[in-house]
């Protein structure tokens, strides 16, 4: 009986009295009569008042674990509802920013990702006026479409504009070209390159200003800018070109809004000498000035390309009252060649159907076509920075 009946005690005591030692323990027996088992001394239940303490202390930790995520959380909240407001609010104001991009901030485009759409979509939208710290965030992907942008604006500008090489200019230098058909370039003047240079796209030549193509400078640079489009050819055309470039410029590309192959050093290096080259075999164009009030015929001789002296008469060297001009002659063939030396010394005679008469003493025999002998004036021209090998008349009254 005494062993049951501690059994019982033990099992309420490891059972029942700790489930409820949370909420209080009771007295327990803390001593009984050896035979009978009657209690002969009451007291507390340490065990329960252990486990109680115990129990109230993690009761108390979890509530105060509870309480600090319900603050936690409450923290979040209000951050995130702050970080939502906030990201609205900087939101409406980049869009506002890159609605007028030239006047946007550079502290509020920072905040935009290099590759977003509506950064790219901003600047393409006005490339002209896009601001050079946000052309250096932009991605390579933006480049074609900052190229095509560029070409489109120029292309834009040229409608209406567009002019053939003249014919003299083919005949004269289509046989330094004879990868490309000359007939196919053209060109247009007073295009905004933003760049402010010459820009060749395939056959399209865009110029910033005027060309006087038959001047020594206007030839140097549409000889220089018809080399870039052979270049395009021997690229494979000018997807191929573009790709290419890219590869080589992408940063000039960027911080200049625009595209120019001469950021490409290789093949600018290529026009420069080639034009040149061409230019010194060609030499300057002989460019004559009536400054009298009726019309004049020039007789002249010059040293062509091969060394040989040429004389010309007046039937293709007519040069109307007040005008000026170069001295060009229609061939058999149709073509037009233009006189041009690689010497400075040059000869002419002119004369006017009412008398008047230029003459030196240099007795030259000409056919026009009969033979005349004329004494023709000698010009030594100073070649240095000189646009063409000029001489003029002039009338007294």
């Amino acid at each position: 009986m005494r062993l049951a009946t501690l059994t019982f005690l033990g099992s309420f005591l490891v059972s029942g009295g700790y489930a409820l030692a949370c909420e209080g323990c009771g007295t327990v027996c803390t001593l009984r009569a050896p035979f009978t088992g009657h209690c002969i001394t009451h007291g507390h239940d340490l065990t329960c008042e252990a486990a109680r303490s115990a129990c109230q202390t993690e009761a108390a930790s979890r509530r105060a674990a509870r309480a600090a995520a319900r603050a936690a959380e409450d923290a979040a909240r209000l951050a995130r509802e702050i970080a939502a407001a906030q990201l609205q609010q900087r939101i409406t104001q980049i869009n506002e920013c890159l609605a007028d991009l030239p006047g946007c901030p550079e502290t509020i485009v920072e905040q935009v990702a290099g590759d977003d759409i509506r950064l790219v979509n901003a600047c393409l939208a006005n490339v002209s006026k896009c601001p050079e710290y946000v052309l250096k965030r932009l991605p390579a992907s933006a480049l074609r479409k900052l190229i095509s942008q560029y070409k489109n604006y120029l292309t834009t500008q040229a409608d209406g504009r567009w002019k053939p090489l003249p014919q003299w200019f083919i005949d004269s230098f289509q046989p330094s070209y004879s990868g490309i058909d000359l007939h196919n370039i053209r060109y247009a003047e007073g295009i905004d390159t933003i760049h402010g240079q010459a820009i060749t796209f395939g056959n399209n030549i865009f110029l910033p200003g005027s060309i006087i193509i038959v001047s020594r400078t206007g030839m140097l640079l549409a000889l220089h800018e018809i080399q870039h489009s052979l270049q395009y050819i021997k690229k494979g055309g000018e997807e191929n070109f573009l790709s290419e470039y890219i590869l080589h410029a992408a940063g000039q590309v960027v911080s200049r809004r625009s595209f120019n192959i001469h950021d490409w050093i290789p093949i600018e290096q290529d026009a420069i000498s080639r034009s040149q080259e061409i230019l010194e075999g060609y030499g300057w164009n002989l460019w004559v000035s009536n400054k009298c009030a009726e019309d004049v015929h020039f007789y002249t001789r010059y040293k062509g390309t091969d060394g040989q002296w040429v004389t010309t008469g007046f039937a293709t060297a007519l040069i109307p009252a007040g005008e000026y001009g170069t001295l060009a002659k229609e061939q058999d063939d149709g073509s037009i060649l233009m006189k041009h030396s690689l010497t400075p010394e040059v000869y002419f005679y002119a004369e006017t159907d009412s008398g008047k008469v230029w003459s030196g003493d240099t007795p030259i025999t000409i056919f026009t076509p009969f033979s005349r002998t004329l004494n023709f004036i000698k010009e030594s021209i100073d070649l240095t920075n000189s646009e063409y090998l000029s001489f003029s008349v002039l009338c007294s009254n």
